[in-house]
């Protein structure tokens, strides 16, 4: 429960920073990958919308569905996977991968659900 705490509040904080200073990680996301115009609004709003989506999703795990949260989890690790061979070979995005694969593999109990509200 903690790494999940941990990583969610993690992916919250980078999704405020990228939508704190658009310039920047839109300048980045044109650089590397030679995005321009709709294309380049499309992958900045998409990767945000991941990184705090998701985080929350992960904070807030047991609110719900397990679909939802191994989605959430899957687009993180993706957004991870690709940062890690475009910016560079951090030891963060390795710990980010692992951690990530681990929360996949134990889902939380949903608390609202098919088999109801568990104590």
């Amino acid at each position: 429960m903690l790494m999940r705490l941990v990583v969610g509040i993690l992916f919250v904080i980078m999704g405020l920073n990228k939508l704190m200073t658009p310039d920047m990680f839109q300048g980045m996301l044109a650089d590397k990958f030679s995005l321009g115009g709709e294309a380049l609004s499309v992958a900045f709003w998409a990767v945000v919308a991941f990184e705090l989506l998701g985080g929350v999703i992960l904070v807030l795990a047991r609110l719900f569905p397990s679909w939802l949260y191994k989605l959430a989890i899957l687009g993180q690790l993706v957004i991870v996977v690709v940062a890690y061979f475009t910016v560079g070979d951090l030891w963060y995005h390795l710990l980010l991968v692992a951690a990530l694969v681990g929360l996949f593999f134990s889902l939380p109990r949903c608390l609202f659900g098919i088999t109801g509200y568990r104590k």
